[in-house]
């Protein structure tokens, strides 16, 4: 039987196209608030042109950025943030934010969950 951890939570989420500069935002609600240890991405397919930067922020202000390498990109690369900064830290109220650069070409799905520690 697999054990389960009732201390993290989890956000997940899809961006439409990660070529195209455009924010996903979450608010932060009583049963969200805590840690974002973990930030992680899968990519749709192949990118070209340029990296995609995935920027991860608590309302205007950064926990980290996660960089998609258009260089051998292709479906099913993962990438992550464990974020450091003091900003990693969501209270009621907060707004949890990943937003794409848009410096790719390619109109690419990526998927994204994020992991909270209560």
């Amino acid at each position: 039987m697999p054990a389960f951890n009732i201390n993290r939570v989890f956000i997940s989420g899809e961006i439409a196209d990660v070529s195209t500069a455009s924010s996903v935002r979450f608010p932060i609600v009583d049963d969200l608030a805590g840690e974002v240890i973990n930030v992680s991405t899968v990519l749709g397919g192949a990118i070209t042109g340029a990296d995609a930067v995935i920027t991860v922020s608590k309302g205007n202000t950064s926990m980290g950025t996660i960089t998609i390498a258009n260089a051998s990109s292709a479906e099913h690369d993962v990438d992550t943030l464990n974020p450091t900064s003091a900003n990693r830290f969501l209270s009621v109220g907060d707004t949890l934010e990943l937003t794409t650069s848009g410096a790719s070409t390619n109109a690419v799905p990526v998927g994204f969950i994020v992991t909270i520690k209560r």
